[in-house]
């Protein structure tokens, strides 16, 4: 079953074409990946689908339903949550009291309610308190629940932030390089933490430089090139891809004919 269906996806920047008709799905529980040179247009497709940034042309599906004139906390609502290259955390406050407010878009209780801590504003503390909780624990951050943000290592913040990703209980959640900056201990525990919360029934499109994560995490993989798609497929077929190969590394003098 798709969960999002992306068509004729078109994004240009005065002459600049970043994304250039670009047609892909993503299905159900599934992680799938999105590679590509630097600067081939990656995070642009993230941008259009949470509605950072709207399409020049195209249409963008969640669910069987057209989001792409929805607003950015209407997307959020729906379930389709993503992440950041850099982190996007408070770094001043706990890790436990970044999840509690990253939960704030499915309070029940109003502001004037949460003020005078009316009963619904009570009930939705504690479920939210009770869902923070859950999420730190799964992601094995309930040690450092109380520590500032600030004073976690690269690769718990990391994690960190996917937890408050989590919090917004996504449908759909999309990583945009979860893995820069850690080391080979560090990435093999995230990628264990990626698989854990697809199993969970969250479907993951991932966005990602090393070409070992990609291979082992993503089940399907979109190559894209100067905003275009070059190929898409299971991870052997990508790896022996021509088109994918000249991409990356580029042609030889040789063929290049000099």
């Amino acid at each position: 079953m798709v969960i999002l269906e992306v068509r004729g996806l078109v994004k240009s920047f005065g002459g600049l074409i970043a994304v250039n008709n670009l047609d892909f799905n993503v299905n159900q529980n599934e992680i799938f990946a999105i590679i590509g040179p630097n600067g081939a247009g990656k995070s642009t497709i993230f941008n259009l689908i949470t509605a950072y940034l709207k399409p020049t042309e195209g249409r963008i599906k969640f669910q069987g339903k057209d989001i792409t004139k929805s607003k950015t906390y209407e997307i959020a609502h729906k379930g389709l949550v993503r992440t950041f290259q850099k982190t996007n955390v408070y770094r001043d406050m706990t890790v436990l009291r970044n999840v509690i407010i990253a939960h704030h878009i499915h309070c029940q209780a109003n502001d004037w309610e949460h003020f005078f801590n009316t009963k619904r504003a009570r009930e939705d503390n504690q479920i939210i308190m009770k869902n923070s909780l859950e999420i730190l624990k799964f992601l094995d951050l309930q040690k450092v629940q109380n520590q500032i943000a600030r004073n976690l290592p690269h690769g718990q913040l990391r994690v960190l932030e996917i937890a408050i990703g989590m919090a917004a209980d996504p449908k759909l959640l999309l990583l945009d390089e979860p893995f820069t900056g850690m080391n080979s201990e560090e990435i093999d525990r995230l990628c264990s933490v990626i698989r854990s919360i697809r199993d969970q029934g969250i479907t993951i499109v991932l966005i990602e430089h090393d070409m070992r994560v990609v291979m082992d995490l993503g089940e399907r993989i979109m190559v894209i090139n100067f905003g275009k798609k070059i190929a898409e497929g299971k991870p052997k077929n990508i790896q022996n891809n021509d088109l994918v190969i000249e991409a990356y590394l580029g042609k030889s003098d040789e063929e290049e004919g000099v």
